[in-house]
């Protein structure tokens, strides 16, 4: 397990790294393109499929990422459709009433950032759990998109199948972002 969560630790800053102070992600996250080091070290493998990425899309994404964790003003889930507008997420303008309160899109706003709220997060415990949820919401949620940018398609090719290379693993892994990692993005 020691061993599990070490590498899963090493993906995520890794990715995180890259992500938020380099601007690029390596979109292609299986297997087969990471090499385990006996030494602890993590090497990556084919760099055919890698994207930059605007800053102010990185900056959007640290912010829903990095907020000050499960909010329950009226206005959050507001506020955090707004910052996925940004990262390329576009909702039906039906999806959510002005003003008022969506029950699933605030579900499915909070199932994505879960692994980014809590300290430590057990993909082998709880990552099972974690995508049936998502599973269960995905119908619905189709319904409710209008469309995304080409930009969060190649983020979130990344992201989730680090989250998939994740719960493969077992890894418990800190997924929020060092806050030295971000705070350039923050700070503007």
């Amino acid at each position: 397990q020691e061993q599990r969560d070490h590498y899963g630790q090493l993906l995520v800053d890794t990715f995180h790294r890259d992500l938020f102070v380099h601007g690029l992600i390596h979109a292609d996250p299986n297997p087969g393109n990471y090499l385990f080091m006996a030494d602890g070290r993590l090497g990556i493998l084919d760099f055919g499929c890698v994207k930059a990425l605007p800053r102010d899309f990185r900056a959007a994404l640290a912010l829903l990422l990095c907020g000050n964790g499960p909010q329950v003003d009226a206005a959050r889930g507001e506020r955090e459709v707004e910052l996925h507008e940004r990262i390329g997420v576009h909702y039906r303008s039906e999806t959510r009433p002005a003003g008022g309160n969506d029950t699933f899109i605030d579900r499915w706003l909070d199932w994505v950032a879960a692994p980014y709220r809590v300290e430590t997060f057990d993909f082998g415990a709880d990552g099972a759990a974690y995508f049936g949820d998502g599973k269960a919401l995905l119908g619905e949620l189709y319904r409710r998109i209008d469309h995304y940018d080409p930009v969060f398609l190649y983020f979130g090719r990344a992201d989730h199948g680090l989250l998939r290379l994740l719960q493969h693993l077992g890894a418990r892994v800190r997924m929020r972002p060092d806050g030295s990692l971000v705070g350039g993005l923050l700070a503007n």
